[in-house]
């Protein structure tokens, strides 16, 4: 429960868009974390499907699954915290204009980098803003 409690505070102090969602996620461990490539997997967020709460009698719309390995002997406090917000991050909530129906989506990270080139350079890459403010520079001094 104390899990599901930070994950409510973080709905409720960064993702007020979620705040319909707060009762429909389900915090799941796994013994051990993923490895994916080489890397670690502390943790994920997926839609749940009709077929999970169908064998389970519930309705979630969420499951965020947490390596409980690297949960407990990898992350400290405020790693834990930045695990669950990052993972918060991934969800966007769309209202369908028609039928006022919200879609969730799961959004792959807007960075992508590598650490070996982090390291060397810091974070080099423009943000979003700033990306789209050099191409609406670059659209006038071509016109």
């Amino acid at each position: 429960a104390e899990i599901v409690d930070q994950v409510h505070k973080l709905i409720n102090d960064n993702h007020p868009q979620l705040s319909y969602l707060i009762e429909d996620i389900c915090v799941v461990f796994r013994e051990k974390a993923q490895v994916r490539g080489g890397q670690t997997v502390f943790g994920k967020v997926s839609k749940c499907s009709d077929l999970i709460n169908a064998m389970g009698n519930t309705n979630y719309a969420l499951i965020m699954e947490l390596g409980a390995d690297t949960w407990t002997n990898d992350l400290d406090a405020g790693a834990q915290e930045a695990l669950l917000d990052s993972l918060l991050c991934s969800v966007s909530v769309e209202e369908n204009p028609k039928t006022g129906e919200m879609k969730i989506k799961i959004l792959n990270p807007d960075i992508q980098a590598f650490r070996s080139n982090i390291d060397k350079y810091g974070m080099w890459m423009p943000k979003q803003e700033e990306l789209t403010d050099v191409l609406e520079v670059d659209e006038e001094n071509q016109a």
